[in-house]
């Protein structure tokens, strides 16, 4: 059996473990069998490639495990020295005894799997199940060696662990995501399928190298591929070679994008690079599907994904317009002083209004203003037909990074996106929202199809996933992908998380043009 996780597409949220079978007990079968397209001649075999050269990726790892479970045994036992300290008792005479216990649980519940980070939500949750165990663990311990422990005593314990082992736990994380973003103990990964949603996993990699892998190229399937990769990664080659450039590339992973496939092929397609060593993820084909919506539910031992449905109710749409409307008003009163100081400044410092006014499209396609800090000449939509060559967006979209019709002022607003905030008028006005899509404009929308006009279902907001995920740097499709991600999962945590992650978003400088 091998594990195929089908990850979600934004961060490192919620992978889902699939059992898969191997098709063919013999691994040199195995691998020949990844490749029998449409009568083509199959691969090499493992034999005929040579023995495996260890995985470079495991370099590193060992003493980086030994400094996580050191980390973990200090954080256990400064637990202990908490509960002792509030309570006393015998609860220090435990610590030396049963302290180790809570590593083996630890280790029980994958804690310790570097194959991959956790995804926050799933670590806390095999966190608090090994936290607990191990305090059970503890009171047999307790009973065996005649100590006396009250339930007070099991409760304070239980808890004072449950808040060290989990603050160390998230200084892990954070060192984890440092020494990935810094191009340390990263996965070289090859995408199989340099179709859209293959283009889309590798631009998400690459803007994202925290979750751990470096896409190393595209092997192409003969189903809906592109002729060049995406950004950086090349195209590598067919997949009737993936063997060999597994192996010359040194890959440690591979990640199958399920729609650049047919079906009949993933099962041999993974009992093959089982053989071949290497971690195999399978895309879910759902990329507006969080994966805290997808469950894993055997029928007579076929594996099959169960969607949840998640449609914004009415009292939910209540919910979220009332939240625009206090959060919104609140940050107009408060930010008054702001606005008045940002508009003296624009009108002290270039000729034309202060506020610039634009027509988008909103919710279900109606038009409406939209307000703005003017960040441009005055008459800057008149010169925008002498900069389209310029243009340095996919799609529908313009962009132009050095626009030369931006003020000095305006540099600064966009670049911490203070230009957005007279928005809040609109979303007071129940034309936006805090967070949703990006407002389009009418150009733009008349050139949707159906897939991206899917977008224009709820109204546009001042900030949304677009915004924390890359802003103005990402591809049009991007946009999209994030933008209908976003409708067919809103929650008010979400929503919150969006929020949260918005300023920092912007002193980083992403998101701003």
């Amino acid at each position: 059996m091998t594990d195929v996780r089908i990850p979600g597409q934004f961060g490192p949220g919620g992978s889902i473990e699939v059992p898969l079978t191997r098709t063919s007990a013999d691994p040199e079968g195995a691998a020949a069998a990844l490749v029998r397209p449409n009568g083509a001649p199959p691969g090499p075999t493992v034999a005929e490639l040579g023995p495996r050269p260890p995985r470079r990726r495991n370099r590193g790892r060992a003493p980086l495990l030994a400094a996580f479970v050191a980390a973990d045994l200090m954080a256990v036992a400064a637990g202990y020295a908490i509960a002792g300290y509030a309570i006393g008792g015998g609860v220090l005479d435990l610590s030396l005894v049963t302290v180790p216990i809570w590593i083996g649980c630890f280790a029980a519940y994958g804690l310790y799997d570097q194959r991959r980070l956790l995804a926050p939500a799933e670590e806390a949750g095999r966190l608090f199940h090994g936290v607990t165990v191990a305090t059970i663990a503890t009171v047999v311990a307790a009973f065996l060696l005649k100590v006396t422990v009250t339930r007070r005593s099991v409760a304070v314990v239980w808890l004072s662990c449950l808040l060290t082992v989990g603050a160390i736990r998230l200084v892990r994380r954070k060192t984890i995501h440092l020494l990935h973003a810094r191009g340390h103990l990263l996965t070289r990964v090859l995408i199989v399928g340099s179709n859209d949603e293959g283009r889309n996993i590798g631009r998400t990699l690459l803007r994202q190298p925290w979750t751990g892998y470096r896409p190393v190229g595209f092997v192409q399937t003969g189903l809906r591929d592109r002729a060049v990769g995406a950004d950086f990664i090349p195209v590598v080659g067919a997949l009737a070679d993936l063997p060999r450039i597994v192996r010359a590339h040194h890959a440690d992973a591979v990640i199958l994008a399920s729609t650049a496939l047919d079906p009949g092929q993933l099962s041999n397609l993974c009992a093959g690079l089982d053989a071949l060593g290497v971690e195999t993820r399978i895309s879910a084909g759902l990329p507006q599907v969080a994966a805290s919506r997808v469950n894993i539910e055997p029928l007579d031992g076929v594996a099959m994904l169960s969607v949840k449905a998640n449609q914004l109710s009415a009292e939910q749409s209540a919910l979220k317009r009332a939240v625009d409307i206090v959060a919104s008003l609140l940050l107009l009163v408060v930010l008054a002083p702001v606005l008045a100081g940002i508009a003296l400044i624009v009108r002290v410092t270039s000729a034309g209004p202060v506020i610039f006014r634009q027509i988008r499209v909103g919710e279900g396609g109606t038009p409406f203003v939209i307000y703005k800090f003017r960040t441009m000449v005055a008459d800057a939509e008149r010169l925008r037909d002498g900069i389209l060559s310029l243009n340095e967006a996919d799609g529908p979209l313009f962009k132009v990074s050095r626009d030369p019709r931006v003020t000095g002022i305006g540099h600064l607003l966009r670049r911490f996106g203070l230009d957005e905030l007279p928005q809040l008028y609109n979303v007071l006005r129940g034309e936006m929202s805090l967070v949703g899509p990006r407002p389009p404009l009418r150009g733009e929308t008349e050139r949707y199809d159906e897939w991206v006009r899917g977008r224009l279902r709820v109204k546009p907001g001042i900030t949304g996933l677009w915004q924390v995920n890359g802003g103005h740097e990402l591809a049009f499709d991007d946009y999209v992908r994030y933008d209908l991600f976003y409708i067919a999962n809103w929650s008010l945590v979400l929503d919150l998380y969006i929020l949260a992650r918005t300023l920092p978003a912007l002193f980083l400088r992403r998101g701003v043009s």
